[in-house]
């Protein structure tokens, strides 16, 4: 059953569980799909013994999606997501699922440590092949704050919104990183409800290029996939597309930012 966890600032309703072999939730996410046969039972101890020398203590069971009748925060083609007590913190766990055809999540994870002193995406603390240990950002989609400012008419905060997403993806095109999947940005956005600041999750499908793609990505979503869509008539829908193709030639930052006073006069 589910309780109050509190640590430092961070709350939610969830259910710990030890790192322990007998532990039901941790047998399921470590050797998930195949928590019940023998190779599970073949490289568990191995792989506990990397998570308690990762200092993790405790997984949290939490979250919208489910393995079985267990909760995770995310469920991928190569890794399963939990949020776990690492340094007396409460941190996510992206753990490689054992029928993943990436062999590694290294790559993954050198890409979000060049990325951690630009405040774009998560934090990492360790990994190694079959696990990364990164912070949790608490907070909704950059579709639900999008609806919800449309809801109360907030078109100043939308335009702030538009502005600090374009910035942040405008950055990631600069330091060759495409994401790979912002064109389906849902679930890949999030906007921290402490700092007001929007961050890039979930990069397995990211790689370093020469030509990137994040900010026209990014804007074609939000402004074609979304209720702003909503906003915009045939006129501003023709310059909004136009400054987007100027981007591409040049990546030239201010043409990203004329689009917000596009969006919203």
């Amino acid at each position: 059953m589910a309780s109050r966890i509190c640590i430092k600032e961070i709350c939610l309703d969830g259910k710990l569980h030890r790192v322990d072999i007998s532990d039901e939730y941790v047998r399921t996410i470590m050797c998930y799909p195949y928590h019940e046969s023998s190779l599970c039972k073949k490289i568990l101890p191995e792989r506990i013994k990397i998570i308690k020398d990762a200092n993790i203590e405790y997984f949290i069971e939490y979250g919208n999606k489910l393995v079985g009748k267990m909760k995770v925060l995310g469920k991928g083609w190569s890794a399963i997501t939990t949020l776990s007590i690492h340094d007396n913190n409460i941190r996510v766990t992206k753990i490689r699922r054992l029928d993943s055809r990436r062999g590694t999540l290294e790559y993954e994870a050198i890409i979000l440590e060049y990325l951690s002193p630009y405040n774009i995406s998560p934090r990492v603390y360790l990994w190694n092949r079959d696990i990364i240990v990164m912070d949790y950002i608490k907070g909704p989609s950059i579709d639900d704050v999008i609806n919800s400012l449309i809801a109360k008419n907030d078109l100043v905060s939308l335009r702030r919104l538009l502005k600090k997403l374009l910035i942040k993806a405008w950055l990631l095109d600069i330091l060759g990183i495409d994401h790979g999947e912002l064109s389906r940005a849902s679930g890949h956005v999030i906007c921290d409800e402490k700092l007001h600041e929007i961050y890039f999750i979930d990069f397995e499908s990211a790689g370093y290029s020469r030509k990137t793609h994040n900010a026209t990505s990014i804007a074609s979503y939000v402004l074609f996939r979304t209720k702003i869509s909503k906003l915009l008539d045939e006129e501003k829908r023709l310059r909004i597309i136009n400054k987007l193709r100027q981007y591409k030639t040049d990546y030239f930052l201010g043409h990203l930012l004329e689009i917000p006073e596009l969006v919203v006069y």
